[in-house]
């Protein structure tokens, strides 16, 4: 089986983009267009997508190098998506590869790297006996380090000993079998998206009993009021000084300041908004709702951090990290649109078309 794959590596050739590889046996069965797979480029391991496969087993004759491995099982493009890329590719005189790539999310691609580690005959015998087949210390020092961490990438052992010596060790290492180079990928730079955000855990009974008791700790510090005549005759006339003026604000500013029963009071409602709006998204959206963040949670509903932690106590609400989805319509709301109406000019002009097309249907010519 055969695999034509599109490396954004040889992009230079544009006439033939597509480089083809043979596919291992253990693959075949789970290998599909649009899959990002990894494959051998010269000396290193590059990034490419698999554009189509053939049945065949040769390509006339060649001795063709093997797709490394799939790196998703999921396609990164799906059929229309490189039947597109392909018709932009042709249409605009562009690279393929250049379309391609570009249709992917920024991030997914990941790097190619060269690392170095013992050779396999190496680590299946003792390990420390690779010291003393090494001839020189340079050597020694390389094969030490390659025992205690494992592999070394070979951008980091030119950074430590610069261009010149890494070099000369790198020959050196090779050329006494000990050390073996192999092409690997990093990670990829897209990871996933964390998020600490406010989930409602109270439910049932015993989120009605939590919000019996704070309606009732709001009801219980609500300041008294009283009731004044407002007669008609004490609109028109100077009220008397023995009657209170209702527009007066009587004592001195100590008046408005806040008590501790009125700080308890204003704490119970915005606990209490806060706990309306989890749970009338989740009446809302369900599944669905949108994850409030403690830090919008609180600007909504005037809460302080140390308020929602009060509730975060009482086991009402948890502050969790979670991983959410990088979705640039999440929150967006699309209305619905209706095809537009076409103007007796277009009509005249799709009639000519569809009665073009229907003549030539049996043709066997394509448009």
């Amino acid at each position: 089986m055969l695999a034509h794959v599109l490396t954004s590596a040889a992009s230079w050739n544009s006439e033939q983009p597509l480089l083809t590889y043979s596919v291992p046996i253990e693959l075949e069965d789970r290998l599909g267009p649009g899959q990002l797979v990894a494959v051998p480029y010269g000396e290193r391991l590059v990034e490419g997508i698999a554009w189509s496969t053939d049945t065949a087993n040769d390509e006339d004759g060649l001795e063709l190098r093997p797709i490394s491995a799939i790196l998703d099982v999921e396609p990164a493009l799906l059929a229309h998506q490189i039947t597109l890329a392909e018709w932009v590719s042709a249409y605009y005189v562009t690279p393929l590869s250049r379309i391609a790539f570009n249709m992917l999310p920024p991030g997914l691609l990941q790097r190619s790297q060269v690392v170095l580690h013992m050779a396999k005959t190496e680590r299946e015998e003792a390990g420390e006996g690779g010291l003393e087949k090494a001839t020189s210390l340079r050597l020694q020092a390389l094969v030490g380090l390659l025992l205690a961490d494992g592999e070394l990438d070979v951008e980091k052992l030119k950074k430590m000993l610069g261009l010149k010596r890494a070099k000369e060790v790198l020959k050196e290492a090779l050329t006494s079998g000990i050390v073996e180079r192999e092409a690997q990928l990093s990670s990829p730079f897209a990871k996933k998206r964390l998020k600490r955000v406010v989930r409602l855990v109270a439910q049932g009974e015993e989120l009605a009993a939590w919000r019996q008791r704070t309606e009732a700790r709001i009801g219980q510090y609500l300041p008294s009021t009283n009731a004044i005549n407002m007669a008609p005759d004490n609109v028109r006339r100077r009220p008397k000084k023995s009657t209170p003026d209702p527009w007066a604000m009587t004592g001195t500013a100590d008046v408005l300041t806040l008590t501790p029963q009125d700080r308890v009071s204003l704490q119970a409602q915005r606990q209490l908004a806060a706990v309306d709006l989890l749970q009338n998204e989740m009446a809302t959206n369900g599944n669905n709702a949108h994850y409030w963040a403690p830090s919008k949670l609180c600007k909504a509903t005037s809460l302080t951090p140390a308020q929602l932690q009060a509730l975060v106590r009482e086991n009402i609400v948890a502050i969790e990290v979670v991983e959410v989805r990088r979705d640039p319509l999440q929150g967006h709301t699309i209305p619905a649109s209706m095809p537009l109406t076409l103007t007796p000019a277009q009509e005249r002009a799709l009639e000519h078309i569809l009665d073009f097309l229907a003549l030539e249907e049996g043709s066997g010519r394509e448009y």
